[in-house]
């Protein structure tokens, strides 16, 4: 696994969706090549960016560059490999600069509710704090190799940099008082030891560092009852269902998993897409691993004689 920073231009004028993929400059992408699925990537945004000269169907217009953030604006993970698009197509700028995006990997975000400013990310990664990030990299090829120590200092920076104010009402409350099984059963002995031990060890459970225990037994006020709430080190909040032994008509852990995800990016704050589901049992069928992968509820199993 490695660690990387990858520069962007700020959007241009009209645009309101922001490009979090990895794109490379057409050969430059020698500078990235060994840029591998499961790698985490940085993404800085300049101040500034270049304008541009498009052709429309009444001729060339420019379009202006809008005003970057001039900082770090989010965490993603590459979901594939690097490769060549041959649909891309040059981009002229006005300053008579031509360039072809064509290098490309996608990622996945983590995290977009932080921020590092240019020069806290300068004395991290070791450069001159009023540097300015124009032909960043070797080559000017805009990405750049970072330490997992570099990034885990970022990441932090950026986590305590996240908005404090939600964007949505605190109309409820946090969660946690309510008792009692919401399906109103008796828990087994076989299903407490394994929930007892993926909370003492969630770490080793989901092979995951700076993973995080919140809560056992978190309540909602739906009664609906999580197993377990974890955080990861990206600040993203984590549902976790403890099922014994999950069979190929056991749809139950799966939609508990999923439910929890939402209703604890709402207690808890948290923005769209900033949680996760996750099923923990000692063993897990074929057919739900494959309707697990389907709606991104990871799966782990845990050896019963470790229990």
């Amino acid at each position: 696994m490695s660690y990387w920073i990858e520069a962007h231009y700020p959007p241009l004028a009209g645009d309101t969706k922001i490009e979090y993929g990895i794109w490379i400059q057409d050969g430059k992408q020698r500078f990235a090549g060994d840029l591998a699925k499961g790698d985490y990537v940085l993404i800085y945004q300049s101040k500034k960016g270049k304008n541009v000269i498009r052709e429309e169907l009444n001729g060339k217009r420019v379009v202006r560059s809008q005003v970057g953030r001039e900082g770090l604006i989010a965490i993603t993970e590459v979901t594939g490999t690097l490769y060549k698009d041959d649909n891309i197509r040059e981009t002229t700028y006005t300053d008579g600069v031509v360039k072809r995006w064509c290098w490309r990997a996608p990622t996945k975000v983590i995290h977009t509710n932080g921020y590092v400013h240019r020069r806290d990310v300068n004395s991290v990664i070791g450069y001159d704090t009023n540097y300015t990030w124009f032909g960043f990299g070797k080559g000017h090829a805009g990405i750049i190799r970072i330490s997992e120590e570099q990034f885990n200092e970022l990441v932090r920076m950026f986590n305590s940099n996240a908005r404090t104010e939600p964007s949505i009402p605190k109309i409820f409350n946090s969660g946690g008082h309510k008792r009692g099984n919401s399906l109103g059963c008796e828990e087994s002995e076989a299903h407490r030891k394994l929930k007892e031990y993926v909370a003492k060890y969630p770490e080793l459970v989901l092979n995951e560092q700076g993973i995080r225990h919140i809560a056992t037994e978190f309540a909602f006020d739906t009664n609906d009852r999580a197993d377990i709430v974890l955080e990861d080190r990206f600040g993203r909040i984590i549902g976790l269902e403890v099922e014994v032994d999950v069979s190929s008509d056991a749809l139950e852990g799966v939609l508990q998993a999923v439910k929890y995800r939402r209703m604890l990016e709402v207690v808890k704050q948290k923005e769209l897409g900033q949680g996760r589901s996750v099923l923990v049992a000692y063993s897990i069928a074929p057919a739900i691993k494959e309707i697990c992968s389907l709606y991104e509820v990871e799966i782990f199993t845990v050896d019963r004689a470790k229990v």
